[in-house]
């Protein structure tokens, strides 16, 4: 089946996506990829949450974007294989295309209780993996001049038969470089 992909600007963007300039403010809101229903089988792509773009591939970047939270929740619920949630993206994979910087001057800024937020309703031996980050759950290759500030990270349901990847900036980070950040 397929994923569930929700963004401040894109849920879903396959190719050639650059994104420059763009500024998402959000008060007292939630972008949400919501997926719980036990009964229906667990998607192949999984359940993408982002800040400006759920999910990114191919030859997409982002250059001069920042999403500002005022009480602003971002999150994935769900029983999905695969679970990806960002400030900035949730899932950006572009690996064969290294003549691009995916993430570029980009930043991530929350007051009031901003929060990136991971629940997963698990169904009966779900193995889930799970990536939540502050500018994003899971980006290839390249970022520079990433900031992150005033966020809180919250991830729940998460056991022993998850792989999960938290992390401030990114959660994983299959790369060159990361400088500047």
């Amino acid at each position: 089946g397929a994923g569930i992909n929700a963004g401040g600007l894109i849920g879903l963007s396959f190719n050639n996506c650059d994104i420059k300039d763009a500024t998402v403010t959000i008060r007292n809101g939630r972008i949400a990829s919501e997926r719980t229903t036990e009964n229906e089988t667990p998607a192949s792509y999984g359940a993408h949450a982002g800040g400006i773009a759920g999910r990114l591939e191919h030859t997409s970047s982002m250059t001069n974007c920042h999403v500002y939270g005022d009480n602003l929740i971002i999150e994935a619920i769900s029983n999905e294989i695969m679970n990806y949630v960002g400030g900035l993206v949730g899932d950006m994979f572009n690996t064969f295309h290294r003549d691009i910087i995916p993430v570029q001057n980009c930043s991530v800024t929350g007051v009031n209780g901003t929060k990136l937020r991971l629940t997963l309703s698990q169904i009966a031996n779900a193995h889930n993996d799970n990536y939540l980050g502050g500018i994003g759950g899971r980006i290839f290759y390249k970022v520079v001049g990433a900031k992150v500030d005033g966020v809180e990270i919250v991830a729940s349901g998460i056991n022993s038969t998850n792989d999960s990847y938290i992390g401030e900036l990114i959660a994983f980070f299959n790369a060159q470089s990361l400088a500047g950040n």
